[in-house]
């Protein structure tokens, strides 16, 4: 039952920055590559509305889609494969 849902930077395995107040945590800066910003931005990272995610495992220097486009084991690679699959296999 029910609808599948993917959320902003859910197919990359993004994390969030639990020190962000309210729903601020999981609306930081998608993390499209490891560069300065996560590739969000070239502004100053102080000018970016919140920050990115600066987590070992989580942060974008690590989880981004530049990544995970590189690597066929990837969570985004998995995802494409499952939406693929829910598309050939109407409801």
């Amino acid at each position: 039952p029910g609808s599948p849902i993917l959320y902003y930077g859910d197919e990359i395995g993004m994390g969030d920055n639990i020190w962000l107040g309210d729903r601020d945590a999981v609306r930081t800066p998608m993390q499209w590559t490891p560069d300065r910003n996560a590739g969000f931005s070239p502004c100053d990272p102080g000018r970016l509305y919140l920050p990115t995610i600066m987590d070992p495992v989580y942060g974008y220097q690590v989880t981004n889609v530049e990544a995970s486009m590189s690597s066929p084991s990837s969570l985004l690679h998995w995802t494409r494969r499952m939406i693929e699959i829910r598309k050939q296999n109407p409801a």
